[in-house]
């Protein structure tokens, strides 16, 4: 349930994909007309603040631009207004059948959304706030109502987490990378809990997409981004694949308005744990991802958090480690140049790696090695490999897929009636079996 938008062709090109703002259900399409995105102080800002190249030569927004964002933000808003109405609908049919009481339901979303802040057009894929910080509600047996949980959780948390409130445990299994989210006070000291503090953020494109617009920029979206949050810190650290870095302390700074990293304001020490922290998260597998602290610090499990690694005794120890870089800026994944060989971690939970020092360019570096870790790069595949069938056939294909011929929305058809008007699927969509998303559906464009 989404308040997703129709796919078009520009202009009628099959390589030039947009899509259009949500569409609401009729009954709800007049609802909220004078409703604006915040204003907020990163909302179009008059001078551009935020340094890394994707973002540094975005153009200020036109009015007609932030016109269409405002238009862009009411429709969503408004296709929203049926999908409350299925939530309800859904725990409607829960209490008729006397299961409310007994079952839990998860209210999340696959990425947030960005509308006009930092100058940027609508769009997903960015690694600030408005993209990566969902809602999660919970409801069900034993979990408090009305209780705020500081818990930091990713969605790679949530099979973990279904699993252990079944109580399949067993099913758990030691390569998953998630852990489980204590939603209720018996899930408090399961044996894999969630990163105390930590999660990590990465993308790969080789230029800036974005839903309803042509505005381009040619400057790369390819990055590493480290959220780490406690009660005394928030801090995002990213490091793109240009060689620039960002740092922002979202408790002081919640729009991203002031880059640290070169700015003097914060320590070398705490940038030196960051990037090693961010070394371990963008390989780990298993527990390392759980608990990274446990991959730098394999002989003091009393290293738990950034606090903890902070310690004067640490200093030189994190100044041995060489900085996550990327070779080039692809738009796709590759092990190899991600420098994946720096920091590696093992997949058994008995085996944690290895720290030895070599000497690279005259300078000693510690690195982390884990026996048997074995590293399949991607070659031999061509990232023209995603396009292999003719435009014109994916075209002719698209324009198979069935379209509602009258305005729907007014209010909600039953099972009789939507079975009445379905229009079928032709069989030769359902042998193709095309995988759109080679094509730019449901990538950039898929809101």
């Amino acid at each position: 349930m989404a308040p997703h938008g129709q796919f078009k062709f520009v202009n009628g090109d099959p390589e030039n994909i947009e899509t259009e703002p949500a569409v609401p259900a009729a009954r709800h399409a007049n609802l909220f007309k004078d409703v604006k995105i915040p204003r907020t102080p990163h909302f179009n800002p008059v001078n551009q603040t935020k340094t890394a190249s994707y973002w540094k030569h975005l153009e200020h927004l036109t009015d007609e631009e932030v016109d269409a964002l405002d238009n862009t933000y009411r429709r969503r808003l408004q296709a929203l207004q049926a999908v409350d109405e299925m939530v309800g609908s859904l725990f409607e049919e829960l209490e008729q059948q006397g299961k409310l009481d007994s079952t839990y339901v998860f209210y999340s979303a696959d990425n947030g959304y960005h509308l006009g802040q930092h100058r940027a057009f609508a769009g997903k894929t960015t690694n600030i706030e408005e993209d990566i910080n969902v809602p999660l509600l919970i409801r069900g047996p034993g979990v408090p109502k009305g209780h705020i949980n500081h818990v930091v959780s990713s969605h790679t948390d949530l099979a973990p987490t279904f699993l252990a409130l079944a109580k399949g445990d067993a099913y758990i299994r030691d390569w998953v990378d998630g852990g489980v989210i204590p939603v209720i006070p018996q899930l408090r000291n399961h044996p894999k809990p969630v990163s105390k503090e930590s999660f990590v953020v990465e993308f790969w494109s080789n230029g800036f997409m974005q839903n309803y617009s042509t505005r381009d920029t040619t400057s790369p979206n390819t990055y590493k981004t480290l959220r780490i949050i406690s009660e005394d810190y928030n801090y995002k650290y990213s490091v793109w694949c240009t060689g620039e870095h960002e740092l922002y302390d979202l408790y002081d700074d919640p729009y991203e308005l002031h880059n640290l990293y070169d700015s003097g304001l914060i320590s070398i020490q705490v940038i030196d744990r960051l990037d090693a922290l961010l070394g371990v998260l963008k390989s780990c597998r298993g527990h390392t991802c759980r608990d990274p602290w446990r991959v730098l610090h394999p002989d003091n499990p009393n290293v738990q958090t950034l606090a903890d690694a902070l310690h004067i005794n640490y200093d030189l120890y994190y100044q041995r480690f060489r900085r996550v870089t990327f070779g080039e800026c692809l738009d796709f994944y590759s092990a190899a140049n991600e420098d994946d060989y720096l920091i590696t971690t093992s997949v058994s939970n008995e085996a944690v790696g290895t720290f030895q020092t070599i000497d690279k360019g005259g300078q000693q570096q510690v690195v982390l090695t884990a026996p048997g870790t074995i590293h399949q790069c991607d070659q031999g595949t061509s990232h023209s490999d995603y396009a292999s069938m003719p435009s014109e056939e994916v075209r002719r294909l698209f324009e198979l897929i069935p379209q509602s011929s009258e305005l729907i929305g007014h209010y909600v058809p039953s099972i009789e009636e939507l079975n009445a008007r379905a229009n079928p699927v032709p069989e030769e969509l359902t042998q193709k079996r095309v995988d759109w998303y080679k094509y730019g559906f449901y990538n950039a464009y898929g809101n």
